[in-house]
């Protein structure tokens, strides 16, 4: 059955953005009310009109439309470009998405311009925000790291070995620790993820025998955990900072077993202890900026591992091991859209 030519029409208006119908000349066969009261870059685009030959001499970004367009004529499924203009005095941004389809023997093409600029100044602002926690993190690593350096060149002049020079000492320390795991969070990803087969189980290996820790008391347990897909070296730095976490915990003779699991909905690998677990009131709070349960821990080391799974399209979960322990998930299937990567600075090296 064939539709009626004035359901079609309405049907095209009762979309909410400015949307035409070309033919394989690129003539403007219909468009909607939106389309009609879009601004084209100055041109007439109503019915009759050779859209790509009227953005040719529009000025601006009308040259990067008309391309698009002529990608499509010329037999691309779909194309599309985001431009900005402005308009009215203000400036915004627009998304002009330009598809290919055939009716009865004969080739179309469907043009949507869709106002984006919320969007882009979102994105916009995310940007600036990325870049002066950048900014910040490098005050951090080089600067305040200088002035530590300095004190600590001081306090070894002092003629003190009593309880006074160790608190300094202490302090220095701590603040030093707190500067370096600061860089290390928001270092993460900053290169982006690579797109490499990681076996979970020889990462895991590795991780352990790096710890700085002493493990001769402690045991790790390595099943089967799978492969992902990621950056062998950030697993490794995610694995190391949960080991760290269960021998803090569960203590310097902490049993660790690592494998995978899988549920109805997820699956994934885990790193599981035997120490005394997280409370489950506690167990989100672990993972963001400043949840440690310790006094003496900068709360970093979790939420480093967190945001290394999101970088990845991951997520990870806190849970009761068998054992009554912390066991860590690492949820990788489903995948979530990852976390893109942000911009460098020389001194966060």
């Amino acid at each position: 059955m064939e539709l009626r030519h004035s359901v079609a029409v309405g049907a095209l208006d009762a979309v909410p953005v400015p949307t035409a119908v070309l033919d394989q000349d690129g003539v403007v066969v219909a468009g909607n009310e939106a389309w009609r009261a879009f601004d084209h870059f100055g041109v007439t685009a109503t019915a009759g009109t050779a859209y790509v030959g009227a953005l040719a001499d529009a000025g601006g970004a009308s040259d990067r439309v008309a391309a698009t367009v002529t990608a499509v004529l010329d037999g691309a499924a779909s194309d599309a470009v985001e431009y900005e203009r402005s308009t009215s005095g203000e400036r915004r941004w627009y998304r002009c998405r330009v598809s290919g389809y055939s009716t009865d023997g004969t080739r179309y093409v469907l043009v949507q311009q869709r106002d984006v600029t919320e969007r882009a100044v979102a994105e916009r602002a995310l940007g600036e925000r990325d870049e002066a926690i950048w900014a910040s993190a490098a005050v951090l690593n080089h600067d305040l790291r200088n002035r530590i350096t300095v004190a600590r060149g001081w306090l070894d002049l002092l003629d003190d070995d009593g309880d006074e020079a160790a608190r300094v000492e202490r302090a220095i320390e701590r603040a030093d620790d707190a500067v370096a795991d600061v860089v290390e969070y928001l270092r993460v990803g900053r290169a982006g993820i690579a797109d490499e087969t990681v076996d979970v189980a020889s990462v895991a290996r590795d991780a352990w025998d790096g710890l700085d820790a002493d493990t001769t008391d402690a045991t790790l347990d390595v099943r089967a955990p799978g492969t992902v897909t990621g950056t062998p070296e950030l697993v490794a730095d995610a694995l190391g900072h949960v080991y760290e976490n269960a021998l803090a915990y569960a203590g310097s003779d902490a049993s660790v077993t690592v494998d995978s699991f899988e549920t109805a909905d997820m699956a994934g690998f885990y790193v599981a202890d035997d120490g005394p677990g997280i409370e489950p009131a506690r167990r989100g709070e672990v993972l963001a900026l400043g949840g440690t349960t310790s006094e003496g821990d900068t709360g970093y080391g979790l939420p480093i591992v967190a945001r290394i799974a999101a970088r990845h399209g991951w997520r990870v979960r806190v849970a009761a091991s068998i054992d009554g322990g912390a066991r860590i998930e690492f949820v990788t299937s489903p995948r979530e859209p990852p976390v893109h990567s942000e911009g460098t600075d020389p001194r966060l090296d």
